[in-house]
Order: C-alpha cells, then structure tokens, then sequence
C-alpha cells in the first residue's frame, strides 16, 4: 500500500487526479486508514498552519500510516516550494527510517524547472516571478537551498549531485519528463520521494508499470447544486458575473455576517435563505462579495462561518453537487460537514476533481481559487434548471 500526503487539499487533489487518469485504485481523506489496494491520499491543511503545528501533523500521519501497514509514502509538495516543505520532509522521513530524500518540484507542463540549482518559472528566476508577490510565501530568491529553509542538515543541488543520490536533501537539476525518470531509478528503499504532481506520476508509474489509462463512465452533473464561491481572485468574480448573466442566482453574505462579532441567528437566517433559493432554483452561487474583508484572522473566521452554514444546509436540503472555489475553503467546509473520506470519480481537468463522499447521495468538486472552472462546469453553471431538491 501507498500513502501520499499532501500540504494542501488541492495538492492532493491533483495526485487523485493523476490515479484517476492512469486507472489505478485511489482513495481520498483526511486521515489515514486501511485500504484494500491503490494509493491513499491524504489531504492535509499545514501549508497554512505555522511550522511547529505543520511538523506535529505529519509526525502523527506517518506513525499512523505506519501503524496502518503502509511502508510506502509520497510527499505532495508544492511545485514552487512554498510552505514548511523541509520540516515536514524531516518529520515524514525519520517516521519512516528514510536516509535520503529525493525532491522534484518541477512540472514541465507549467514550464517549471531547476537548472544549476536555480528555480525558473517558464524561463524567469523565481524570485522574479509572480510568486515573488505570494501573500503567505513570496518567493525571496529563486535558489533551491534558500526556498526549502533547511538549516543543519545536508543538501546537494546542481553539480552536487552526479549520478547517485547522496545521505540528506536531494534537489537535483530536472527541466523535463525524462530527467525526472531518470532519477525515479535512483528510488530504493532508504529514499523518501517527493514533489510536484507531475514527479509522482512518474513515480507511480515506475509503481505500476502495466497500467492503462482509465476512461471510466461518471455520472454526469446533477441538481440541486451548490457553488460556494471562496476567493477573491478575479477569475472567480469573472465566472460568477457570467453565471449570473445567464440566470443563475447569487447569495452574498450578509454584511452583518463580515463583521468581527456577530450573531448565531444571522447565520442561520442566511442558511435558511440559500436553502429556500435552493428548493426553488435548483443552483445557487453563494459568495462573500466583490470587497475585500479586513479584520483581524478574517480569512479564517470568513471560512469558518461559511463552512458552518454550508454544513447546515446539507443537513436540511438534499443537495447533489457542491462546487467549491479555494483550497481553503474547501477543506474547512469538509472538516465542518463531517465529510471525511471520498472516492474520486471523474478529473475534469489537472487539479479539479469530482467525488463521491460519505454522504452517498453528494458529489463535491474544488479548485484552487486562481484556477478558472473547466468548460464543462463552466457550461453547467450558465444553464438554468429548475430541480426541487428538499427533504
């Protein structure tokens, strides 16, 4: 069996969808557990958490996977080296006796790559990119060395590393598909992998060498259906906007919602509201409006509240399909409703990924808030249907 864990749900998201492409077996969860065969992948939320707590997280995955019988385990990281990515490599590692490890971020279809030990960005040194803007990880330098903050400990890049992997962090120099299987070789039991999304499919590959890619029926979209618009991102406002040109009905939240303290009467009044436009609509968009909103861990307390009357819709009205905009989001929504494991179903596009969950009559679809909605969701959400959908 083969564990995967990811810094972010979206992350893990991608990997779902990489197994769903290749055919093989995969679950998706929160928190380890027993599978029969394929991958398992575990979405975690320590990107966002401070380093201690993101250390804590994963040191208790690793030792319940281990307890689990799991000997295998991939680290989603993300491809441009942002978040704890070094102390949760350590902790994953020494939970699993591994020596070495062996990190490609790179992803070749986005034009990402490490040359010399530098990290470029479809030919521009990190640091010079867009991610140098970053809100919670801006991009400071663009060598490798610098964006994993490791400190202490071994770490061989460029024309460190010749042809063998060394004791320690190894970040070696890979700018396509075929530099990245050649290091997959070097993988042996003392090797902790880890990396972007297009490094463990090559790596699950080598895993499963006979496997062909899957073109599985899935149902298609279904009604009612609830779109919870999470980011500020201008692609997300843009989709919006044309949904609502085309009639679908949109629920901001409340202004006394956006406020530090509110009341619990007022969540459940707007609750109560989506539901009601729900029944009679049959999709609603809910959003947190086109204004920015600023007190103190807003973000966090926006999420919160919004997770809390997603969860008491689902309670009150049979909804088939929730659309969740922003990793974020998406995670504190699922915390919230209790929806622990899921099946993947259906990648409608690199890191957008439909499931069924534990709820078996819901699918839940997410996506990075920058990401745009693929074709067939965004068609989905310009056509009005009018499906009555409560108990």
């Amino acid at each position: 069996m083969i564990a995967v864990i990811a810094d972010d749900i979206t992350g893990a998201a991608e990997i779902a969808g990489v197994c769903l492409r290749l055919g093989i077996p995969v679950s998706f969860s929160l928190s380890p557990h027993t599978i029969d065969k394929g991958i398992l992948v575990i979405a975690t939320d320590t990107r966002s958490k401070d380093r201690d707590s993101a250390v804590h997280i994963n040191l208790k995955l690793a030792r319940d996977l281990r307890n689990l019988g799991f000997s295998e385990v991939f680290k989603k990281t993300d491809s441009v080296l942002r978040g704890h990515v070094a102390a949760e490599l350590e902790a994953i590692a020494n939970s699993f006796s591994k020596k070495k490890i062996l990190l490609l971020p790179i992803n070749p279809h986005t034009g990402r790559h490490i040359r010399n030990g530098e990290y470029f960005v479809e030919g521009i040194p990190l640091h010079l990119s867009g991610f140098k803007d970053d809100p919670e990880f801006p991009a400071m330098s663009s060598d490798v060395k610098d964006l994993v903050k490791l400190k202490g400990h071994p770490i061989f890049c460029g024309q460190n590393i010749k042809d063998q992997l060394n004791e320690g962090y190894n970040i070696p120099d890979a700018e396509s598909f075929s530099d990245m299987e050649h290091w997959v070789t070097k993988i042996d039991g003392s090797v902790l992998p880890a990396g972007s999304a297009a490094f463990f499919e090559v790596f699950i590959k080598r895993q499963y060498p006979n496997v062909n890619s899957s073109h599985e029926h899935s149902p298609g979209l279904l009604a009612p259906a609830l779109l919870i618009a999470g980011s500020f991102h201008a692609n997300s406002n843009k989709f919006v906007e044309e949904a609502c040109a085309n009639g679908i009905v949109k629920v901001e939240m409340p202004e006394e919602l956006k406020r530090e303290n509110i009341a619990e009467k007022d969540l459940l009044m707007w609750a109560s509201e989506i539901r009601s436009k729900l029944e009679k609509e049959g999709k609603v968009i809910l959003t947190l409006g086109p204004k920015m909103i600023d007190f103190p861990n807003s973000a966090a307390v926006l999420k919160k509240r919004v997770a809390i009357v997603v969860k008491k819709i689902l309670e009150k009205t049979k909804v088939q399909e929730l659309f969740i905009s922003g990793g974020a989001t998406a995670y504190a929504i699922i915390q919230e409703a209790n929806l622990e494991n899921f099946l993947p179903v259906q990648e409608f596009r690199a890191g957008v990924v439909r499931m069924s969950t534990n709820n078996r009559s819901l699918y839940l679809t997410f996506k990075p808030g920058s990401y745009t909605w693929p074709d067939e969701i965004k068609s989905y959400w310009t056509t009005q249907q009018n499906v009555h959908g409560s108990d």
